[in-house]
């Protein structure tokens, strides 16, 4: 939302775009809790659970030498940061059940995800400090949250309070340059870059959007973890897609869609969680329809690159 002290000479109002019958409803705006929440379900082995704002301090006590720890040691140390960091019940209690086999999980992680791909200089011992541990956590944790085909089952945890967003609720002013919509359910676009002015041009024009929304004032945010602090990541476009699963209007896909700059961890952290935990978790609950990500790096190829994923039904009586 745009702040007050910005509101001078010149500003636009942006506002549910009054041409669509009506406005567009049921998108998640935001899970239960500070970093929000995931919540397992199905049979077989640990499954994430709510996460928690992880504990600071060492990962090993004051005095230990990480150089002399054995594997076993690394092993134990990360399976307790993954059962600390992401297994939990709904009143924050550990599950100590779970730690003996996070402790097979994290040994197999480091002897096939670790040690074949040690550089110059580097040994496994480094996971013992707090920076590493939790970022060896975090890829643990979505390790098993993929698990196998067929037998993950994440379901969301909703906040209590306006779970569910709509276009209808968005009201703000803006002194930025706006891009005039005809396929948004807002009337405006704010320009906050030429990539997303670009990308917001071509959804205009591509045959396969039915509708789309800029992430600014919808409240639309999606929880993650990076180097064990919890954030909300902030997508920046919601687009209802007509794909080949689609069997009419009312059965779209809602695709969560980021443009990318230079690579950074956290960006790669905020966009592993939207697709592989996220995605999963609102399209196992099923209450909003189904739902993809798609991370574009040049927003030039946009189009082309939803038509490649993302392929039209082929028109009737066409094969």
């Amino acid at each position: 939302m745009i702040g007050i002290d910005q509101l001078v000479g010149g500003g636009r109002s942006l506002r549910e775009d009054e041409s669509w019958q009506s406005a567009w409803d049921g998108f998640p705006t935001a899970w239960s809790g500070a970093a929000g929440g995931y919540q397992a379900r199905g049979p077989g082995g640990p499954r994430p659970g709510p996460r928690r704002h992880p504990s600071a301090g060492p990962a090993e006590p004051p005095g230990t030498d990480p150089a002399g720890a054995r594997l076993q040691t690394i092993a134990f140390t990360l399976a307790k940061r993954t059962l600390d960091n992401h297994f939990r019940d709904a009143d924050e209690d550990r599950k100590p059940w779970l730690f003996p086999q996070l402790v097979r999980i994290a040994a197999r992680w480091i002897d096939e995800c670790v040690l074949p791909y040690l550089k110059d200089g580097a040994f496994p011992q480094l996971l013992l400090f707090t920076e590493y541990s939790h970022a060896a956590a975090e890829k643990i944790y979505r390790g098993i949250a993929a698990g196998a085909p067929g037998q993950s089952r994440l379901m969301p945890v909703l906040r209590p309070y306006e779970a569910i967003g709509s276009t209808d609720d968005v009201r703000f002013e803006t002194t930025k340059t706006c891009l005039e919509t005809t396929r948004s359910h807002l009337n405006l676009v704010v320009q906050d870059s030429g990539w997303e002015s670009k990308l917001a041009d071509a959804l205009e024009h591509h045959p396969a959007v039915v509708a789309y929304a800029k992430n600014q004032g919808l409240n639309f945010k999606i929880p993650y973890t990076f180097e064990g602090r919890p954030g909300n990541y902030v997508p920046d476009f919601l687009i209802r897609l007509r794909d080949a699963a689609s069997t009419g209007p009312d059965d779209l896909l809602t695709l969560i869609l980021e443009v990318s700059g230079e690579p950074r961890k956290q960006k790669q952290a905020k966009a592993a969680t939207a697709e592989h935990l996220w995605v999963e978790a609102v399209n196992t609950w099923g209450g909003a329809g189904r739902w993809a990500f798609l991370e574009v790096t040049d927003p030039w190829d946009a189009e082309h690159l939803i038509r490649e994923r993302f392929r039209e039904p082929a028109p009737e009586g066409v094969a």
